[in-house]
């Protein structure tokens, strides 16, 4: 008999009610998980900004240590979100040649800023003639 109730205009009614008031909190729970993802990554961010202000101050700039630095927010800029650039990665290649500056040491900052590996990072955003171009352009020798 309550199966029936609910055919009434009034049954009708109540349960469009009841889904209504669903669709609210389904709504009001995804709008909570939004804002919280917003404020995790600005805090993550504000984090990370705080490591590369205070690593920078322990380097200092013009010197090799800081251009490894410099070679590491350059490569994570590249690879970290939408997309890569790709030409961002081989001119910082180029860039750690030219200077002479190890690929271990930007590695290491990389690692210490943004707590992820440089190598894995790499191999998860460029082909495999992608890394192969950039191995090429890093350790390529200069002629005379």
């Amino acid at each position: 008999m309550s199966n029936l109730m609910n055919l009434t205009p009034q049954g009708m009614a109540a349960n469009a009610a009841k889904d209504v008031l669903l669709d609210k909190r389904v709504l009001i729970g995804a709008g909570t998980l939004v804002v919280l993802g917003i404020a995790w990554y600005w805090s993550q961010r504000a984090n990370t900004d705080a490591k590369i202000t205070e690593v920078s101050k322990q380097v200092g700039t013009g010197t090799r240590e800081g251009m490894a630095v410099e070679l590491a927010m350059r490569m994570y800029a590249a690879i970290d979100g939408w997309g890569t650039d790709e030409e961002a990665l081989y001119e910082a290649a180029k860039q750690m040649r030219l200077y002479q500056i190890p690929f271990s040491e930007v590695a290491g900052y990389y690692n210490k800023l943004y707590g992820d590996h440089l190598i894995s990072d790499l191999q998860g955003d460029l082909s495999a003639s992608q890394m192969v171009k950039f191995n090429q352009l890093l350790n390529q020798r200069t002629t005379l």
